[in-house]
């Protein structure tokens, strides 16, 4: 598409909000808001009966902002995925912007992804990376996806298909996402019962099924990272413990989360195949996206993969105390490939050999 094609070319644009006792970051996001280069046709704001001075701060921006703003207030709590749900479902526009209280956009942001979608009718989704930033704005050092989306997992991704990786572990963060709201009926409502997924995982993994998704590799928001906020990457999400996942702490076991105690690694694979049955289960309700593609055909090879991964750590930690008699079973288990596969080939062999897996 030529370029004065694209400037006579128009979308309207929708930007979700959702909001809970946000008063101490939202005032910052909502004025990036109003910095954008290309405005939002209008802007939904849920709030999730906050009890601070989030409304207060939302009603001053309403007089000033120059684009609509429509408010919902929530008389009972929701929570976090069905407030999204509710402002996905209230949005007029043709692009849905997913957008978080805590957060601070480039001013380009809106322009780039449009622009993206008006140049390929076939991409569904576009999600970026981010940079990030301490409760005070300072930046960290490290962009988003160093933690979450390497580039390992970028090449795998291009390689093998986004829903692949995605099936395995969301790396895709609600707050850099935009989509297309005519897919929206083929995702909602976004299921309650996938364990560890919150709304950006299922929308990211729907979306990567439906349609063509591109990832834009340059941060075009800022990502706080502070104590408190339950929302963003999914797949390690923080929605049944007491910790944060925009804490530096959780981002960097969501980087190394098999570089644990093999003990654990184990069970944890373990949960990880109890949720791979339950994305079946859960998808089958969804006639839309079930039809895309053979599922089970995806699944099957990742639950293969997870159960000899599993048995490559047990073979590990069931080695003898003696080393002589360690030398064979590890000569079988390099032969076997799972060293190459799943830890670091030789090197790991001779570790083993040297020290006992149990006591590394």
């Amino acid at each position: 598409m030529l370029l004065s094609q694209l400037i006579l070319t128009s979308m309207r644009i929708s930007v979700a909000l959702c909001t809970y006792n946000g008063e101490k970051f939202l005032a910052e996001q909502l004025k990036s808001l109003a910095n954008q280069t290309r405005s939002p046709d209008e802007l939904i704001i849920c709030d999730d009966a906050s009890s601070d001075s989030t409304v207060d701060i939302i009603n001053e921006f309403i007089r000033t902002a120059p684009f609509t703003v429509r408010f919902f207030s929530n008389e009972a709590n929701l929570g976090s995925t069905l407030n999204f749900e509710k402002s996905i479902r209230l949005c007029q526009g043709d692009l849905i912007f997913l957008c978080d209280q805590d957060d601070i956009w480039f001013s380009n942001k809106i322009a780039i992804i449009e622009r993206e979608f008006l140049l390929n009718e076939k991409i569904g989704m576009i999600f970026s990376d981010a940079e990030l930033i301490d409760e005070n704005s300072n930046k960290l050092g490290h962009n988003l996806w160093y933690y979450c989306f390497p580039a390992k997992k970028r090449k795998e991704a291009m390689d093998s298909g986004l829903y692949r990786v995605l099936i395995d572990a969301n790396v895709v963060t609600g707050a850099t996402m935009a989509f297309r709201s005519r897919f929206r009926e083929a995702f909602l409502p976004i299921p309650l019962d996938l364990p560890n997924t919150i709304h950006d995982g299922w929308i990211a993994l729907a979306m990567s099924i439906l349609s063509e998704v591109k990832f834009i590799e340059c941060p075009l928001i800022q990502y706080r990272l502070h104590p408190g906020q339950q929302l963003g990457l999914g797949s390690l999400s923080a929605k049944n413990t007491n910790e944060s996942v925009r804490s530096l702490e959780f981002l960097l076991r969501h980087r190394k989360k098999y570089s644990l105690p093999m003990s654990q690694t184990i069970d944890l694979l373990h949960k990880d195949i109890k949720r791979l049955y339950k994305i079946e289960e859960v998808i089958s309700r969804y006639p839309h996206i079930a039809s895309r593609f053979d599922l089970a055909i995806c699944l099957d090879e990742l639950i293969k993969r997870k159960f000899e991964y599993i048995l490559h750590l047990e073979n590990r930690l069931k080695l003898p105390e003696n080393r002589v008699k360690r030398l064979l079973p590890i000569m079988r288990e390099l032969l076997s490939g799972r060293y190459k596969r799943f830890s670091k080939g030789v090197m790991s062999a001779i570790k083993d050999f040297i020290i006992h897996p149990s006591k590394a």
